[in-house]
């Protein structure tokens, strides 16, 4: 697997182009080429349906230690993929093509960027994954995460039952709870299935504030609002201030990475 357009893109980037103006530089070519905007999007649906083939939680495409492959992670092992070859101005040219250009902004001021993800495999297939896109070497990496598609009831997570009174509207109308651990123990899993327990049995309204919003919830018994940073809201400490004057009944804030925050 390759991009088709990888020798035009090839013959219209200098070898004495390096760094962030090589990165813009392919900016500013996908900007101008539909195709190829069309043709990158393709192979990164490809990509999620290898994800999706092979059960994989994680990929990583891009950047130096990469060695031009594509890395899956099935059931905690990472290995390359024996299928994927992209040069790094390939990766490159896929990752920016999938960002805003809000998020570009972030990506070129802070080298690094957060966000989600929905592609479509088809026209009822939708899969949804966290991205983490950064800079390696001076070229652009990046880590996908796929995001369940079904969520854990809170009793399959084992909680006590004085505790899983706690997290219910319908028990508790005040108080802080916090969901802590390193990544990968279960802190969104967590936070997901307090969301949508109450959502289901609960009237009220909860406030999403994250970075990135990953699951999306759709209205029932509570509305539900999904704010996300950088998208709609430009930090946690505003989102929080402005979700106390927007009627809440829980306000769920996402993973907090920045310990100014």
């Amino acid at each position: 697997m390759s991009l088709a357009f990888k020798e035009e893109l090839s013959a219209q980037l200098p070898d004495y182009l390096l760094g962030i103006k090589r990165i813009r530089k392919i900016e500013s070519l996908l900007t101008q080429n539909e195709e190829w905007q069309k043709l990158a999007i393709e192979e990164i649906q490809n990509l999620v349906f290898k994800m999706v083939e092979q059960e994989a939680s994680d990929m990583d495409l891009g950047g130096y230690r990469t060695n031009n492959r594509v890395w899956f992670r099935v059931y905690a092992d990472k290995e390359p993929d024996d299928t994927t070859f992209y040069t790094e101005d390939e990766a490159n040219a896929m990752l920016l093509n999938i960002l805003t250009s809000e998020q570009k902004e972030t990506l070129y001021k802070n080298k690094n960027v957060d966000f989600a993800l929905t592609i479509p495999l088809s026209e009822n297939n939708l899969y949804r994954l966290r991205g983490d896109i950064y800079f390696e070497r001076d070229n652009l990496a990046a880590t996908f995460r796929m995001i369940r598609k079904n969520l854990f009831t809170l009793e399959s997570l084992n909680f006590p039952h004085p505790i899983v009174k706690r997290f219910d509207l319908e028990h508790e109308k005040t108080g802080l709870i916090l969901i802590t651990g390193i990544t990968g123990s279960g802190k969104s899993s967590t936070l997901d299935s307090i969301i949508d327990m109450n959502n289901h049995k609960n009237k009220g309204h909860i406030v999403i504030i994250g970075n990135p919003i990953e699951y999306i919830h759709k209205s029932d018994k509570c509305l539900i609002t999904h704010r996300e940073l950088g998208e709609d809201v430009t930090d946690f400490d505003s989102g929080t201030i402005q979700a106390l004057r927007q009627d809440p009944d829980i306000i769920v804030v996402g993973e907090m990475r920045d310990p100014k925050t």
